[in-house]
Parts: structure tokens; sequence; C-alpha cells
């Protein structure tokens, strides 16, 4: 067993405790789309703070994870992405080894804004693509021109828009012939929404979270 201060630019950002030649083995899953996905990931929902986040994504690669799942509605995709960039350099890893996932928020559900979304968490994430880009969740709330404004209120009440889902769908399979993303999915959605997107589609959701 070893251990060894991780230091980002001068700056100790936690210590990491490993075992040489033992870090675990993260097999893979071969999605519909002919990609591969690793089976075990870190989910960033709860890392909003740019001390929690150089602390757990330099000991998560260190440890073997390769998989990072974040979303535009965490708000921390940029904090994210300026710390994977800095822990790539000193690591000597490829982007290439990683497997970034994120997710269309509700306030995108317009077919005519999901690209702009999608290059938002690439420029975020510090990435040209994504390896899987998911639809958050089956509801649309109002897009005000804010793209901050994950929902926008009225009366107390949230605002949501009909949008047919099928149309967004057809807007995220866009995105993988313009090699903006190489997988897309679903999340939050039942079996119902599932299959309507399925028979519906081009280019089958390749996972469901």
């Amino acid at each position: 067993m070893w251990s060894r201060l991780l230091k980002i630019k001068g700056k100790i950002c936690g210590i990491v405790y490993s075992q040489r030649g033992m870090a675990f083995k993260n097999p893979t899953l071969k999605l519909s789309s002919g990609h591969s996905m690793p089976t075990i990931g870190l989910g960033t929902a709860k890392l909003d703070d740019e001390e929690t986040i150089r602390k757990c994504l330099p000991t998560a690669l260190d440890t073997g994870y390769r998989l990072f799942d974040t979303a535009y509605v965490y708000r921390s995709e940029k904090l994210i992405g300026k710390v994977l960039k800095d822990v790539l350099d000193i690591a000597q890893l490829e982007r290439e080894e990683l497997f970034i996932a994120s997710k269309l928020p509700f306030n995108a559900m317009h077919p005519d804004v999901v690209e702009h979304f999608c290059r938002l968490s690439l420029a975020s994430l510090n990435t040209s693509y994504l390896d899987l880009y998911l639809i958050h969740c089956p509801v649309a709330t109002k897009h005000t021109g804010n793209d901050n404004e994950i929902i926008s209120f009225e009366n107390g009440c949230a605002v949501t828009e009909h949008i047919n889902l099928t149309d967004t769908w057809k807007a995220m399979e866009s995105l993988v012939g313009k090699g903006l993303v190489k997988s897309i999915g679903l999340s939050n959605f039942n079996s119902k929404q599932v299959q309507r997107i399925y028979d519906s589609a081009n280019i089958k959701p390749a996972a469901l979270q």
C-alpha cells in the first residue's frame, strides 16, 4: 500500500491511497450504438463545490473509474471539466480513455434548442464530444431565453410546455450525426414513454438511467 499527496497546479487536493497494480478491473458493456460503456462510474449530482470535486475525481481516476455521469442541471459541469483537464494532464491519460455522460435539461426539450444545450455542456466539460447524452426527464419546462433558468414559475407553479418527445429524440439523433455525441439515451422515462421513442427512432436508445 502506498499513499501520495495529489497536487494540481500546486494545490493539494487530497491524499490518494492505492495498492500498486491493484486498481479494480472495470468491466464494460457493449451498447446498441456499438460503443462500450464501463459498468461502474462516478455520479456527480452531489459534487457542487471545487474542493470536493478536486478530491473525488483524482481519487476515482486513480482507483480505476473511467465513467463520469454529469448533467447540465447539476450546475457543476464547468468545475468538473476544469478538474478533469488538470488531472488528465498529470496522469497522462487521453480523453478517449474516459466515458463522459451528460443530460439534456428540462428547459431544453424543444427540438430547436437541443443542440445549443449540448454544446453548452461540451464547452463546460472541455470536450469535443460526449460518450453518452441522455434526455434527463420526459417533462419540458419553458425555455425563457435564460439558459440557467431550469424551471420558471408563474403564480407559484412551474411553467411546463407540451413537447412531443419523439421530436426531441430526433434532435438528439442529429447530435450523433454531427459527431457531438457517440450514444444517446433516456433517463426517468417509464416503459410506455421508452416504447414510444423506440418505435419511432432511427437511432434506438442505448441506455435508460
